[in-house]
C-alpha cells in the first residue's frame, strides 16, 4: 500500500457519537456521586442508594462497549482500519536497547497485562485510515504486540 497517495487529516473518526457518549458518561458520573453524597448525608438506604448502585455498573458497561465499538469515518461512514506507518526512531527508541527491522522496533520492555515483567515487544507506529476516502490521520501512536516465534529467533540470533 502506497501511503504517499493518501491525504492526511487531523481527525478521521466521527465525533458525533463520541460527544454523545461523553455527555452520558458525565451524567452517569454526576448521578452516582450525587446519590452517594445523599446516602452519606441522610445515612438511610433509599432509592438514591439503588440509583447509585445501578449507575456505576452502567457506566462501566458503556465504557467497555465504547472501547470495542467500530470507529467510522466522518466523511463516508465506512469503518476505519489501522495502517502501519514507517518507524522513525525517536530519542526514546535510541535510548532503549533493541533493534529496528523494517517498520518495527524490537526491544525487551515492560508492557502488557503483567507490568512488572520485561518481555519482548514488537513496536510499530499505527494510524487510522479510510481506504474509501484515501485519508489517514496526521498523528500516529505506538502499538505494542508480541513478536512471533520466527521473529524472536531472528532477533535473539543477532
Amino acid at each position: 500500500m502506497d501511503l504517499n497517495t493518501y491525504n492526511q487529516v487531523t481527525a478521521l473518526p466521527s465525533n458525533r457519537l463520541r460527544g454523545m457518549l461523553a455527555a452520558i458518561y458525565i451524567a452517569l458520573l454526576i448521578a452516582a456521586v450525587g446519590c452517594a453524597a445523599v446516602f452519606a448525608i441522610a445515612g438511610a438506604a433509599s432509592s438514591y442508594t439503588l440509583a447509585a448502585a445501578l449507575a456505576v455498573p452502567l457506566l462501566l458497561l458503556l465504557l467497555s462497549l465504547n472501547r470495542r465499538r467500530v470507529k467510522r469515518c466522518q466523511f463516508c461512514s465506512n469503518p476505519l482500519n489501522y495502517i502501519t506507518r514507517p518507524m522513525l526512531l525517536t530519542q526514546k527508541h535510541l535510548a532503549t536497547e533493541g533493534t529496528k527491522q523494517g517498520d518495527y522496533f524490537y526491544t525487551r520492555c515492560y508492557w502488557g497485562l503483567i507490568p512488572l515483567r520485561k518481555r519482548w515487544a514488537k513496536i510499530s507506529n499505527r494510524a487510522l485510515a479510510c481506504h474509501h476516502c484515501r485519508l489517514t490521520e496526521h498523528h500516529s501512536s505506538e502499538h505494542y504486540q508480541p513478536p512471533t516465534a520466527t521473529e524472536l529467533a531472528a532477533i535473539e540470533s543477532t
